[in-house]
């Protein structure tokens, strides 16, 4: 049996504790902080200001190195559209570097600004879910699969939220 190598990056700016997962330095899993259409939304936490800089240093330092031939796996998806053919959510970042604007803001006061109105107002199950992942509350698995399986509303994009409102 061949080894693969496994590799954890620390990305705070979707939460302070997110974490991406570098595979066979081929293949990213970026759970909530990088999409398909969008960065993660730095404003669930209530610090959309500090957040967002956590997550400009995490793009810029922790993602910028990587090849532009890597495998980017969100955890979410926005629309059924950004499922491939082949079942499968991803992306190249060379593609994401391109036609995500939000990797290509270089300023952080700017892109803090940008963030900003990104963000809209928050989904209304999302306090339920801090409180169940905090160990605060329980809910039933059948809900907590609706959480995890239903639309995201984790990400943060000006261009994204400018479509969605057409």
């Amino acid at each position: 049996m061949g080894k693969t190598s496994i590799r954890v990056l620390a990305t705070p700016g979707h939460t302070p504790g997110s974490v991406c997962y570098l595979l066979a330095n081929h293949y990213l899993l970026s759970g909530d902080t990088l999409f398909k259409t969008a960065v993660g939304r730095p404003d669930l936490g209530g610090n959309v200001i500090e957040w967002s800089q956590d997550l400009f240093r995490t793009l810029h330092e922790r993602i910028a190195p990587l090849d532009d031939s890597m495998v980017v796996l969100p955890a979410h998806y926005a629309t059924i559209a950004e499922i491939g053919a082949n079942g499968i959510v991803s992306a190249t970042l060379g593609d994401l570097r391109r036609h995500l604007s939000e990797l290509r803001v270089s300023d952080l006061g700017l892109f803090t600004e940008v963030m900003q109105r990104a963000v809209r107002t928050p989904p209304p199950e999302y306090a339920e879910i801090i409180n169940t992942n905090l160990g605060k509350t329980q809910t039933d698995p059948i809900h907590a699969v609706e959480w995890e399986l239903g639309k995201s509303q984790c990400a943060a994009s000006v261009t994204h939220q400018s479509s969605e409102r057409r």
